[in-house]
């Protein structure tokens, strides 16, 4: 990882929730997107088309959107339906580190599964993403290993499968996305507004980032 930002800006460091040993990656995925980074990252957090966009139910917030420097948290649950599993009860926990870097947790079914997205702008209005996914290890021995990798392997195709279809719906909202002077508000936006003030620190004085 290379740090990037503004001339006189104290450069900072990623932090990582514990070591990554036992979570072996699964599956890789790159993918350009009709979007910023900030865009990005700013789906994690806002609910608002967690609802309307992805079709999930019975949203709450877990633990609430917590700002500090330039690192962004927050845990929230929901109703899945997983192609292959039926509906499940999930819980996602999301760690943004500056507006390139995000580090997402999901628990569903008795499963966690990890993603490393790191988005890159590559032209006006392009960023390109790639993610890595993980599932932890299960089984003591390698003949454990190896009987669980099946079980795993259904896992992964079914978290993989929602998250390319989130990934699809977020790209055909992006792509139709309009700037208005006098945008309408809703409830759930609040999370918005607070993220794109946090999303400021990024950019030099002067820059039309709103």
């Amino acid at each position: 990882m290379v740090w990037h930002g503004p001339p006189g800006v104290t450069p900072w460091e990623i932090a990582t929730s514990e070591p990554c040993r036992g979570w072996p990656v699964v599956r890789r995925r790159r993918t350009v997107l009709s979007a910023h980074p900030q865009e990005v990252t700013e789906h994690s957090v806002d609910i608002g088309p967690v609802i309307a966009l992805h079709g999930f139910g019975d949203v709450r917030i877990i633990e609430p959107l917590v700002l500090e420097g330039p690192r962004a948290r927050m845990t929230y649950g929901f109703a899945a339906r997983l192609p292959g599993i039926g509906t499940v009860d999930a819980r996602i926990h999301i760690a943004v580190d500056g507006l390139g870097f995000s580090m997402v947790e999901t628990a569903a079914a008795g499963w966690r599964m990890r993603q490393l997205v790191v988005g890159t702008p590559i032209g006006v209005g392009e960023t390109i993403v790639h993610s890595w996914t993980s599932l932890p290890s299960r089984g003591r021995s390698r003949i454990g290993r190896a009987a669980w990798h099946p079980v795993g392997a259904i896992v992964d195709r079914a978290l993989a499968h929602t998250t390319i279809a989130q990934l699809a719906r977020g790209e055909l909202m992006w792509s139709r996305r309009k700037y208005p002077n006098r945008p309408v508000i809703g409830a759930s936006d609040g999370l918005v507004g607070r993220y794109r003030a946090w999303a400021q620190q990024f950019y030099p004085d002067g820059a039309a980032t709103r």
